[in-house]
């Protein structure tokens, strides 16, 4: 392949190339890998040209989260979907994608990205992966053949960004453009929890662990940016970046561990959000407490510590019964709604 391959190729197929790629029985390199290796640096080295052109006056070799931006929302105008829709959609589709970019790799907040580990980053794949996409569905349409299936769920879609918004508007209930605690309390609301599943405790720690200004209430209010971070957060619990995200909120006296006490606080926060909603459910406070030990596995069996979350493998989950009464209540009632039962 190397003897074969274009001379300006053959670079990128070195030794060390050929021995991290998946081989079948015989030892030979899978074609397909090969051409996604050189397809994935095409689109590095493109993406990279692209954001060092957009860096202005950033430290060398990094981006600012408003250079990021400003590349975004160009690069959001390229795409089909956004350029069909309102052009407001390109200013919020930079707002989400520049959020959780920041969130998972400007851990230490400093307002700068190294564009080699932006490009390099999983989050930035996906990006790319949604921009080809887009590209592909486009030719699909002009030339009427089928196209990509899409995921609605992925960060970086466009559909993902409306509803992101869409979900800030409905709660924010005086039409200021940022949140008050009791419009937050509404996060994620629908028919059978009609006051919002997350617990008062959970919220209220919230609104004193979060710098947010005081607004036009008196009180601190939370904007479009704050709420998006917050959205990354608890969209993505089963990450490191979540959970360290939350675990903030939950130790709220910053003692580095949750003691048997905190933890029946926060169930006993949960209880009082199910009874809120009019469900009736049998308290265990003991049982439930324990639940979350057993679940988490501590190395000290009297308190637990971010460590001991992220090392379960189901600290995203743990967190989430903990602040989150409609997940709680899943959990609870997960043999009945496997079986298509209704709890």
């Amino acid at each position: 392949l190397k003897l074969r391959a274009p001379s300006r190729l053959v670079p990128a197929l070195t030794t060390s190339l050929f021995l991290r790629l998946p081989k079948d029985n015989n030892g030979l390199v899978k074609v397909d890998a090969v051409l996604y290796y050189l397809s994935r640096l095409r689109e590095m080295k493109a993406g990279y040209l692209s954001l060092l052109a957009a860096t202005k006056g950033s430290e060398a070799g990094s981006i600012s989260g408003d250079d990021l931006r400003l590349w975004l929302h160009e690069e959001a105008k390229k795409m089909h979907e956004v350029k069909t829709k309102n052009i407001m959609l390109a200013k919020i589709y930079a707002q989400t994608s520049t959020r959780k970019l920041l969130f998972f790799l400007d851990p230490h907040r400093t307002g700068y990205i190294s564009v080699r580990r932006l490009i390099s980053s999983s989050h930035f794949t996906h990006f790319q992966q949604v921009q080809e996409r887009q590209r592909v569905d486009e030719m699909a349409r002009e030339y009427q053949v089928g196209s990509f299936n899409s995921d609605m769920t992925r960060w970086f879609e466009p559909k993902t960004s409306l509803k992101l918004y869409g979900v800030f508007l409905k709660m924010d209930s005086r039409n200021k453009g940022s949140l008050t605690e009791s419009d937050f309390r509404l996060w994620n609301k629908n028919g059978v929890w009609s006051r919002g599943p997350l617990t008062t405790q959970f919220v209220r720690n919230l609104w004193q662990v979060l710098d947010m200004p005081v607004g036009s209430s008196g009180t601190k209010e939370m904007d479009f940016d704050t709420y998006l971070e917050f959205a990354v957060a608890i969209s993505h619990l089963h990450t490191i970046e979540g959970m360290r995200y939350m675990w903030r909120v939950l130790d709220i006296e910053r003692f580095g561990f949750l003691a048997r006490f905190h933890i029946r606080g926060l169930m006993d926060s949960v209880m009082d959000r199910i009874r809120d909603h009019g469900k009736r459910f049998i308290e265990k406070k003991a049982g439930n407490v324990q639940e979350i030990f057993d679940m988490t596995r501590p190395k000290d069996a009297g308190k637990i510590e971010l460590k001991d979350l992220i090392s379960s493998q189901q600290g995203g989950l743990i967190i989430s019964i903990m602040i989150d009464a409609q997940r709680f209540w899943a959990h609870e009632h997960r043999e009945h709604i496997l079986a298509g039962q209704n709890p």
